[in-house]
């Protein structure tokens, strides 16, 4: 499978949700140095993550890797963006939360679903991020490790 996983690992500070799976995060992004940048940032955090180019091989992915999350560019949008979660949901598991990045947010208001399709306005914060993210997903060290949330 394309994508690294940083062993080194940030200290939990938190209790996983049920909501939260375990598992990959595919970036799909029309630019490659925010691909880049995203993956840089999630295995930071101790997360394995992976990207993709749109279209075909994003969707190949889908399917043959299975994400817990998929971070979703809607910019490179050929087709509205209704089809192209219908063809993803298509390709993948029809509970796969998908977060929607984008800088028109208004404009993909009719795609969201809560706990399901998420937005996440371009430009963002990274704390934003990270938060977003963990509302999914746990970091694989948390799952590699099976740590124990820090107390205070």
């Amino acid at each position: 499978m394309p994508g690294t996983k940083r062993e080194d690992s940030a200290e939990m500070t938190g209790k996983a949700t049920s909501a939260q799976r375990t598992g990959n995060i595919l970036v799909v992004d029309h630019e490659p140095t925010i691909a880049d940048l995203l993956i840089e940032i999630l295995t930071d955090a101790g997360y394995i993550a992976y990207s993709m180019p749109p279209g075909a091989p994003a969707l190949a992915a889908i399917a043959r890797y299975s994400p817990a999350l998929l971070l979703l560019d809607v910019q490179w949008l050929d087709k509205d963006g209704a089809a192209l979660i219908a063809r993803v949901r298509a390709v993948g598991s029809a509970t796969m939360p998908i977060v929607v990045l984008t800088t028109a947010p208004r404009a993909v208001g009719s795609l969201l679903v809560p706990e399901s399709i998420e937005l996440l306005a371009k430009p963002f914060d990274l704390d934003d991020l990270l938060a977003c993210v963990a509302r999914h997903v746990r970091p694989a060290q948390a799952v590699d490790q099976h740590l124990v949330p820090c107390t205070t």
